[in-house]
């Protein structure tokens, strides 16, 4: 599925963050999803920027509280993102509640959810250039503007499996450390996935996916231990976007395998390997 655009996500325009501005986006959500579109209600606060430049977030949305907080100003598509958020939150397709929280899988379910409206909406996607042609995963993080430049020509090989320092460029979202940091959980993701394609069943390697989750953290997975889950979440999701973007999935049919994976009382783990994986 060709995007209408190929662009990143600060190429996005800018838009003063408002209720007004959100009650217009919430609607075209609820459109691509296929759900009833209702009166949107809920609180919306703005984010510090000294707040947001100490914990590297942009914008959140919290279900608890039905609360946004934003900056002042902000990209399209980051806007967007977390409206999908809410939209999934009142129609029951958010993964995680209070008190518990959300696990590994709920949040990736989440933010595939997110990131693929968003990309279907507004024209994010990977580059197509002959640079990452050997790389999807660099491809991929494209959308949020992270390449690696050496001596002004695009060098994406290998390098999730050495230290990104000299040479690499990015636009804010991601810094140069998240990037190097979140390998290992990634691999081990992306390696779980590629067994469970293979042999069918996930209960096989379920240690794995403990530890992928963060319960049984390795010793050698220093970055694991150190809980770098929403950095590689955030990665994760946006190479699922895109193959799934590629793969002409539009967020209708994605929002549908959710609600079939919950009528049948499937968790979010469950959803994601037997609905999500075959496809990616």
């Amino acid at each position: 599925m060709e995007s209408p655009a190929n662009k990143i996500y600060f190429q996005g325009k800018l838009l003063k963050v408002n209720k007004e501005t959100l009650r217009e986006i919430i609607p075209r959500i609820e459109g691509m999803l296929g759900l009833k579109s209702e009166y949107a209600e809920f609180d919306i606060y703005e984010m510090p920027e000294e707040y947001s430049k100490s914990r590297g977030v942009r914008a959140v949305y919290i279900p608890k509280d039905n609360s946004f907080y934003f900056l002042h100003t902000e990209h399209e598509g980051i806007v967007f993102h977390e409206a999908v958020h809410y939209v999934a939150n009142k129609n029951g397709l958010l993964f995680g509640s209070p008190p518990g929280g959300t696990n590994f899988y709920d949040s990736l379910m989440n933010e595939t959810l997110a990131e693929l409206c968003t990309g279907f909406v507004s024209g994010y996607k990977s580059r197509k250039s002959p640079e990452y042609s050997h790389n999807d995963f660099w491809g991929a993080m494209s959308i949020i503007g992270a390449v690696r430049v050496r001596d002004g020509r695009v060098y994406p090989e290998g390098v999730m499996d050495e230290p990104l320092e000299d040479g690499v460029h990015t636009e804010n979202l991601m810094e140069v450390k998240t990037i190097s940091t979140i390998a290992p959980i990634r691999h081990k993701q992306r390696k779980i996935e590629k067994r469970f394609l293979e042999e069918g069943a996930y209960d096989r390697f379920e240690k794995d996916i403990k530890e992928v989750a963060g319960y049984y953290p390795a010793k050698e997975h220093r970055f694991i231990r150190g809980r770098e889950y929403r950095k590689a979440i955030m990665a994760l999701a946006i190479e699922n976007s895109d193959a799934l973007n590629k793969k002409e999935v539009i967020p209708r049919q994605f929002r549908e395998s959710i609600e079939d994976g919950l009528l049948g009382g499937k968790s979010s783990q469950n959803i994601y390997f037997e609905s999500v994986v075959p496809l990616l």
